[in-house]
Order: structure tokens, then C-alpha cells, then sequence
């Protein structure tokens, strides 16, 4: 059974408490060693002009992230695509996202955004209150 779980690598840093992740600097030394199959990232806002985050170095750890992986799995809560969200740091395009999952159904205006062939998970409340 634990032959067919995968390899898991975490960069160390300063672990943020209230958003449950850990980040550096360093680690974008560190990332350059690497190239990932599959990269799951958060984000605190998308828009218009692309997927945010609210700090300058997770910025430029997720772009970096983003641009060694073969897929990217973008998560996103519905509230995020909300355009009264500020975080000013882009670090994704809409058509690096591979797939996305969010907690609602994606409202036409926000599927424009991404390529055509992403894979829309949607996570719906109805589904999350099944599983309990």
C-alpha cells in the first residue's frame, strides 16, 4: 500500500499560522532544483487580469512553482472571484491553470477566463453535507 503513495517535498520557511503554509525566499533557490508532475495552489483572489496572491515573496514562489509543473490545480473558493478583492500580486495566468476546483458553480463571466480545456471540479455544498 505505501508503494503507491507518492513522493511529497516541502520547502521549509516560516510557517504563516493563519493560512497553513510555509514559505521562504530560499526556497526559490531550492525550487530550481526541481520540476513537478502535479502543483496545487491557493490563491486569495482572481480576476480579470489573473490569479493573486496578498504577499510579494509567495508571489514569486507560486510563479515559479507554476512554471516547472506539467499540471496545475488551481483552488478558489467562489467568494475569491469577487472583484472588490485586493491582493496585488499576480503570479498566474488564467491558462496555466490545468485544473480548477472551487466550491460553487463557476459563474459563466469567470469560465471566459481560463483555457477551454480546463477541468472544472466543482465542490458544492450539497456534496460536502452528503460526505458528514
Amino acid at each position: 500500500m505505501m508503494d503507491n503513495l507518492p513522493n511529497v517535498i516541502l520547502l521549509g520557511g516560516y510557517l504563516n499560522k493563519e493560512n497553513h503554509y510555509t514559505s521562504s525566499l530560499n526556497s526559490l533557490k531550492e525550487i530550481d532544483k526541481y520540476e513537478f508532475d502535479i502543483a496545487v495552489i491557493g490563491t486569495s483572489s482572481v480576476n480579470k487580469n489573473g490569479v493573486f496572491v496578498v504577499n510579494h515573496s509567495d508571489a514569486q514562489i507560486e510563479r515559479e512553482v507554476v512554471n516547472r509543473t506539467k499540471t496545475v490545480i488551481l483552488l478558489a473558493e467562489e467568494y475569491k472571484f469577487k472583484e472588490d478583492r485586493s491582493s496585488p500580486y499576480k503570479f498566474m495566468d488564467y491558462k496555466q491553470a490545468d485544473i480548477l476546483i472551487t466550491d460553487n458553480k463557476l459563474d459563466p463571466q469567470y469560465r471566459k477566463y481560463f483555457k477551454k480545456n480546463i477541468k472544472i471540479r466543482e465542490v458544492l455544498e450539497e456534496e460536502n453535507m452528503k460526505s458528514k
